[in-house]
């Protein structure tokens, strides 16, 4: 067994695998997708979502730019249409190369009830976790951005998923809870307190919005609490927090 082993191991391969250059491999999905539309006899949708979000990263603006011309240069094969989206506002500097195909409206209070209602039917058999309080003051707060609304149900389901298991159902005192954690995070962040201080006097002012005069914090803080950019509106969903103290 030994001596086969040492044979083995005298006529192994090593074989050195080296990174493809972005425009090799350009080229290479190129021929791929003509070659799928050509035995498939169907023209091809590339769907890229969330092109802002390569901003955040640490050479952002260079990897958003480089994605940007490659999805240009894929554009001009026949039977491929590259769709992408992003948030118009953190994408200001092609815009000459853009153009809007659909502005995307936020929902309305009964679109975001009903898609409350069919994840509870998928995932809790139909099982609400929520109050009718505490559901309607989240479909108010935010305002019709099903995503962040959904994100923020998850959360409250990860907080309390012992008491939901024991089917307790989540009532005001519970969300206020929740809220104050996540404002506690935010106020002890030295990334998010400038902003927070701001919204903090914002709300004991009895304003909604404000105009933000520091480096902006992560984009996660940011669509947690506020929408739009500049002159921001803060999220009512939590006003019934620690917020209002």
């Amino acid at each position: 067994m030994g001596g086969d082993q040492a044979h083995k191991s005298q006529d192994e391969i090593s074989v050195e695998l080296k990174t493809i250059p972005p425009d090799k491999l350009r080229d290479i999905l190129a021929q791929c997708f003509k070659l799928i539309s050509y035995i498939t006899h169907q023209n091809i949708l590339l769907l890229v979502d969330d092109l802002d979000l390569l901003e955040e990263m640490g050479e952002g603006e260079k990897q958003r730019d480089l994605l940007s011309n490659h999805l240009k240069y894929f554009s001009t094969i026949d039977h491929l249409t590259v769709f992408a989206t992003s948030r118009t506002h953190y994408f200001i500097e092609r815009q000459k190369e853009l153009h809007n195909f659909l502005n995307v409206a936020r929902m309305t209070s009964m679109d975001l009830r009903s898609v409350y209602q069919k994840r509870i039917s998928c995932f809790l058999n139909g099982v609400s976790i929520f109050d009718e309080d505490v559901l309607s003051k989240l479909i108010e707060g935010f305002n019709g951005y099903v995503g962040i609304f959904l994100y923020e149900c998850f959360l409250i389901l990860r907080n309390y998923v012992i008491q939901i298991h024991k089917k307790q159902i989540v009532d005001m005192s519970m969300l206020n809870g929740h809220f104050n954690r996540e404002l506690s995070s935010f106020d002890s962040n030295p990334e998010t307190k400038p902003v927070y201080d701001q919204i903090v006097n914002c709300v004991k002012n009895q304003h909604t919005e404000l105009t933000i005069d520091t480096l902006m914090p992560s984009q996660e803080f940011f669509f947690e609490c506020l929408s739009q950019k500049d002159i921001s509106r803060i999220h009512m969903s939590f006003y019934p927090s620690g917020l209002m103290r």
